[in-house]
């Protein structure tokens, strides 16, 4: 009878949109910003914002840190234009108008109605995403791809080198699908732990003509990392898109810091 009457209550709440789930009071669910408050408290950060699209991460970390220094990366022109009005007069906020890769050189860029959803992956035609992204800009499906840019592109490896920069504190990668890519091309600073805390976006459905698995994410930190955080719960039978952010943490500072402190 419980069984059944709880089975009853969840859908009652589910036909107005709302998911009901046992609430674990004992457990400490901290989020992506209190661990990074917590953990790198009373420290000057260095964060790299991969995807900086119209300054949402910089909002984010300047409410956490009191002390940082942020480079930012932003390859669409008009979006980068207003994080030149927003923090161009920020010394700490370096602003960069090209995209972040494996390596450095030229790719074409796929421009979306939605920004947030441009990347080096154009989307999938006939899929659920793409009507409903669609119906929202009141355009036609094919109409959502905006124009296409041959995009400058840097590797993180080459960026660090150039800038004299020899640690990370934390990379924030959104870059729809292009995450891996990303990741490539910082391989020097991975192998040589220069980068604490690494913060990405992985989409598991169909909406690109590529999808990444949490495998191919892995592949490439050389087994110096481990999976430290994630933020969603989802399927790709019930959700329209399935994603999760996930932070990883480097090994030894992990072991050296982090450990001990829990």
């Amino acid at each position: 009878m419980y069984n059944y009457i709880k089975y009853l209550v969840k859908n009652f709440f589910k036909f107005f949109g709302l998911d009901i789930k046992r609430h674990y009071p004992e457990i400490n669910q901290k989020s992506f910003n209190q661990i990074y408050s917590e953990i790198l408290k009373d420290k000057r950060v260095i964060i790299f914002d991969v995807g900086a699209n119209q300054g949402q991460t910089i909002e984010r970390f300047n409410k956490i840190f009191k002390e940082k220094i942020i480079h930012s990366f932003e390859p669409i022109e008009f979006e980068f234009l207003k994080l030149k009005n927003k923090y161009n007069d920020r010394k700490n906020i370096f602003l960069n108008n090209f995209a972040i890769g494996s390596s450095k050189g030229e790719k074409n860029f796929f421009i979306n109605h939605y920004t947030g959803s441009s990347s080096f992956l154009r989307v999938k035609k006939d899929t659920q995403w793409l009507n409903l992204r669609s119906q929202q800009y009141k355009i036609k499906p094919e109409k959502f791809l905006n124009k296409v840019n041959k995009t400058t592109i840097y590797s993180i490896d080459d960026y660090c080198y150039e800038k004299q920069i020899y640690e990370i504190d934390i990379i924030k990668v959104d870059t729809q699908g292009y995450e891996d890519e990303v990741l490539e091309g910082c391989q020097k600073m991975l192998s040589e732990n220069k980068i604490k805390f690494i913060e990405l976006e992985i989409i598991f459905s169909d909406i690109y003509e590529k999808s990444l698995t949490i495998s191919d994410i892995e592949s490439k930190l050389q087994n110096n990392y481990r999976l430290f955080a994630n933020d969603f719960y989802g399927n790709l039978y019930s959700n329209m898109i399935y994603q999760l952010n996930l932070i990883y943490i480097n090994k030894n500072f992990y072991n050296k810091y982090v450990n001990i402190k829990k």
